[in-house]
């Protein structure tokens, strides 16, 4: 009796299946006989004829148990992505159908002959790396792109050294800051903020980083190192770079030293007086700093001035202590100042040519013709007079150096531009003369005031006296 009732629900369970068609699913279970296969097993040792008809129609579903062996199933192709950890997508493979009719898709037996696998479409697998550890496209689930605010920020450049026979060698455990700064606007031009300080410090190679920052998009940072005594500074750069590839230092030496001049005088002709706008670059062709910080009389530069009895003033014609407009030198270390009469700089000269300083100054006349005259401590290589004037002026500029002369207009101006063709060695000077100055009549203010009102009354009174002329002619006849 209950090899008949394992017999009844073996074959309602393979009935159940035929009519679902439902895949096997996959399982990790060992291998073995289940309880239903032993009872199976069983009821074949001694069956009926209407026993063993049954038994061998529903073999298929004998052998399926309720936890089915790892041998006799197949994973199934779901369209799902498949999971990191795995390898290629599994194939899938399907019986041949029994004595002609269509058949739900069972496994074969272990060790069947003859199964042809079914095709699959693989899925595309996304494997975790180290720039995308979550497989899931470059981004964490449910993120974008990070904030600006979040990128890393991490300055850094290389110091480097250099001797004075011009050996290059990395500057070790050298002290430095980055400093963070705006600019904003004044009536004498644009103005440093300071937004923060961050202290740094080079490694034995020479790399100096800065770590650990927050970028602020508004500003800007500019690295400085100290070395001996003098400081030097990269060029300014922002938060998106690109960061100064390295940062030079020099030995420094007292000025003055074998420094030299590139000069440029504009002029304009006012109706009263002369604006005199000059550029002065520093040529340094040394492999050290000179320093005219301590110097006795500082690096004056030359300005333009009128002779006096056959000479050229050097000082005493400008005003002590702060130099209109308050120039700054282009490296933004150093100071241009009024001293005993003259503009001097004071500050480090670095090898190189780029420091330069911008000032501007004006300059009264009284007379049609003027003598104008400059005189440098050093060698001046290149130079260069520009003359600007309106419609109102029209002077004339001669030049007593060798030259050439470039003369045009710019926008409404009109200007003459001197080159000079030759270095002017230290000492001597460079002329220029200005003729058809306009020039201002002496003639009291008040005095023409009164002479145009006496010229008014004159004109009305010899209207009315013609007006009572024609009407006393009139009354007559």
């Amino acid at each position: 009796m209950p090899r008949n009732y394992g017999l009844i629900l073996a074959v309602l369970f393979s009935v159940g299946v035929a009519e679902a068609q439902v895949p096997p699913v996959e399982s990790g279970e060992s291998e073995g006989a289940s309880p239903a296969q032993g009872t199976s097993e069983a009821a074949a040792t001694t069956p009926s004829p209407a026993e063993e008809s049954a038994s061998e129609a529903n073999q298929p579903a004998a052998e399926e148990p309720g936890t089915p062996t790892p041998e006799s199933v197949q994973p199934v192709e779901t369209g799902l992505p498949s999971s990191p950890d795995a390898g290629d997508p599994p194939e899938a493979t399907e019986s041949p159908s029994d004595a002609g009719e269509p058949s739900p898709p069972e496994a074969p037996a272990p060790n069947a002959e003859g199964a042809a696998p079914m095709p699959v479409t693989p899925s595309p697998v996304v494997v975790p790396s180290a720039r995308n550890p979550h497989g899931t496209g470059g981004h964490p689930p449910g993120m974008g792109r990070m904030p600006p605010s979040a990128r890393r920020f991490v300055p850094w450049t290389r110091l480097v050294e250099v001797t004075p026979d011009g050996v290059l060698r990395p500057l070790a455990d050298a002290d430095a800051v980055l400093l963070a700064f705006t600019t904003r606007p004044s009536p004498h031009g644009p103005q440093r903020v300071a937004l923060g300080t961050w202290p740094g410090r080079s490694t034995s190679d020479g790399i100096l980083r800065f770590n650990g920052l927050e970028p602020r998009a508004e500003a800007q940072y500019e690295m400085q190192v100290v070395f001996q005594g003098l400081s030097y500074r990269s060029v300014p750069f922002g938060t998106a770079g690109p960061f100064p590839p390295e940062m030079r230092v020099y030995h420094a030496r007292l000025g003055p030293g074998p420094v030299r001049f590139r000069a440029h005088w504009e002029i304009a002709v006012g109706e009263s007086y002369l604006r005199v706008t000059q550029v002065v670059r520093m040529v340094n062709d040394t492999s050290r700093t000179i320093d005219y910080t301590h110097s006795k009389h500082g690096l004056r530069l030359p300005t333009l001035s009128a002779p006096v009895g056959g000479r050229v003033l050097l000082w005493g014609m400008f005003p002590n202590g702060k130099v209109h407009g308050n120039p700054q030198p282009s490296l933004g270390q150093g100071r241009v100042v009024g001293e005993a009469g003259a503009i001097v700089y004071r500050g480090p000269v670095p090898p190189g040519e780029q420091l330069f300083v911008r000032f501007a100054y004006s300059m009264p006349y009284e007379t049609s013709l003027l003598h104008l005259a400059a005189v440098s401590e050093v060698d001046i290589e290149e130079a260069a007079v520009a003359l600007r004037w309106t419609d109102r002026v029209s002077p004339r500029g001669i030049l007593g150096n060798p030259h050439r002369a470039v003369h045009g207009t710019q926008d409404e101006f009109r200007q003459s531009v001197f080159l000079l063709t030759e270095p002017v060695p230290a000492g001597e000077p460079i002329l220029l003369t200005l003729a058809n100055l306009p020039i201002q009549s002496k003639m009291p203010v008040w005095l023409t005031t009164a002479g145009g009102a006496g010229m008014i009354v004159f004109f009305l009174l010899a209207v009315i006296g013609v007006a009572l002329r024609r009407r006393a002619q009139h009354a007559a006849s």
